[in-house]
């Protein structure tokens, strides 16, 4: 993936002299998403920075949580305070100033993203445009940021898979100028759904990808989705992340370790497997194994 066209500041030692004692502390981070080489992330804090005129060759979403800023796009002037979100085309010049300012970006292959909302929807999209480049809409800025934090850390692929379509997909469809996506027919899709909860019992160890299931399905993923929520009561990721823990439990109580058993249910690494099995159980791993030994011994 290309990077950005942008000039970024460096602090030299008489910088440092100058502001000794500030209380100011000023960090930016990038690196791309766990598993998405398509997506950059960026994250600053505190930042004051002036951005001469550039453009990006990706689609750019920036959130502000802190601070205030400034940006200069399309002939006009937008303030940039905290709660908003900023949408820029690739190849669109603008400027933008920073002060105090914490903030989360992300940054999309704009091919990578415009497919994966033709796949997600099952529609042609000639291009992808935005009515507007700020917006203050709680909901969508509330949206952003929780993606974001998603991305940061490896997680299941159905899961990442399903939160990127779906920001894409509304994004594009609360500010894009394309239009509705048409309605979908329901179809089998009954039948479908009862397959794919199959395919997940059986594969649930596997890191599997909402596209792969809706090809199984023959269903598009936005539908699949869709009807999966309506028939089973929550998405496929969450699905398989519940048959996993299932089967974790089965594999602690017989003996097996908690390192064992996280790595033989598909889980990343230990710690999210600990995470996902309180949140679902209401225990640690090893909480649970203390206690189903008491129980055994108890009986």
């Amino acid at each position: 993936m290309n990077g950005c066209r942008m000039r970024m500041s460096k602090t030299t030692p008489s910088d440092k002299a100058k502001n000794k004692g500030r209380p100011s502390v000023e960090a930016v981070n990038i690196w791309p998403a766990p598993g998405f080489s398509s997506i950059q992330l960026h994250r600053g804090q505190k930042v004051t920075q002036a951005y001469p005129r550039h453009w990006h060759d990706e689609l750019y979403f920036g959130a502000i949580l802190g601070g205030t800023g400034m940006l200069k796009y399309a002939g006009s002037s937008h303030a940039t305070p905290r709660g908003t979100i900023t949408v820029i085309p690739p190849g669109e010049i603008h400027a933008n100033h920073k002060e105090a300012c914490s903030f989360r970006c992300m940054i999309f292959d704009c091919e990578v993203a415009k497919t994966v909302f033709e796949n997600f929807t099952e529609r042609a999209l000639p291009s992808i445009s935005f009515r507007d480049a700020v917006s203050a809409d709680a909901r969508t800025f509330a949206e952003f940021v929780e993606l974001h934090r998603l991305l940061e850390a490896p997680h299941s692929t159905l899961k990442t898979d399903s939160a990127v379509s779906h920001f894409l997909y509304k994004v594009v469809l609360r500010y894009g100028t394309s239009g509705l996506p048409p309605s979908f027919a329901v179809g089998q899709e009954d039948v479908a759904v009862q397959r794919i909860k199959q395919f997940l019992h059986d594969h649930y160890a596997e890191r599997v990808t909402l596209s792969e299931l809706s090809r199984d399905a023959k269903l598009s993923p936005f539908h699949l989705n869709r009807a999966f929520c309506r028939n089973v009561g929550m998405p496929p990721h969450a699905y398989q992340i519940h048959i996993r823990v299932s089967r974790a439990q089965l594999f602690l109580r017989s003996g097996r370790s908690i390192v064992e058993t996280a790595a033989a249910t598909g889980f990343v690494d230990q710690s999210h497997f600990s995470n996902q099995f309180k949140k679902f159980v209401g225990l640690t791993p090893g909480k649970y194994i203390r206690l189903s030994k008491k129980i055994q011994d108890s009986g």
